[in-house]
């Protein structure tokens, strides 16, 4: 903006007469302009840095939290061995948060085959445990069928009644052992 009256001195000579001195302010306005244009650009271009700067630090911090996601969706989907790894970019809290998650993750994988051991352990059992009952359950049957359809005599029965006894009390031990 333009002044409207540049600044004028006037002074008194000893004579009587009058100087008057003024300055242009066209010059003065044109390098305050040209200041005022080059610290905006300035300020611009530091603000640019900045941000350009702020984004590229939080995306080098916020890289071990990428790394978690990627870890847990792969554990999600069945990789159980998966694990985090050391952040190297992160703060302090990201690195203890990564070595808790590896321990709880550990802890996990550890539980889970100790589990899928004793379910392997316990079908085993019952494997072994159904086989052992079967067969005195197979003998009641046979000699209560051969009773039914009176094919005993006196003596066969009597045989076989001592023997679905014996059957019996065997399969009675096998259940108080089990």
């Amino acid at each position: 903006r333009r002044l409207a009256c540049p600044p004028l001195r006037a002074a008194r000579l000893s004579d009587g007469s009058m100087v008057v001195q003024g300055m242009r302010y066209s010059g003065l306005e044109h390098a305050i302009h040209k200041l005022l244009v080059w610290e905006s650009a300035a300020g611009l271009a530091l603000l640019g840095l900045l941000a350009v700067g702020s984004l590229t630090a939080a995306r080098r911090r916020l890289s071990p939290l990428e790394t978690m996601v990627e870890t847990a969706s792969a554990i999600a989907e069945g990789d159980l061995s998966r694990r985090i790894a050391t952040a190297r970019h992160g703060s302090s809290e990201v690195r203890q948060l990564s070595t808790a998650l590896n321990a709880m993750l550990q802890q996990i994988e550890t539980a889970l085959t100790e589990s899928e051991r004793a379910t392997a352990q316990l079908r085993h059992f019952l494997a072994d445990a159904s086989h052992e009952l079967r067969t005195p359950l197979a003998s009641v049957q046979g000699y209560l069928q051969l009773y039914e359809k009176g094919m005993l005599d006196a003596d066969d029965k009597e045989r076989a009644l001592h023997r679905v006894s014996a059957e019996a009390t065997r399969m009675s031990r096998l259940f108080d052992e089990l």
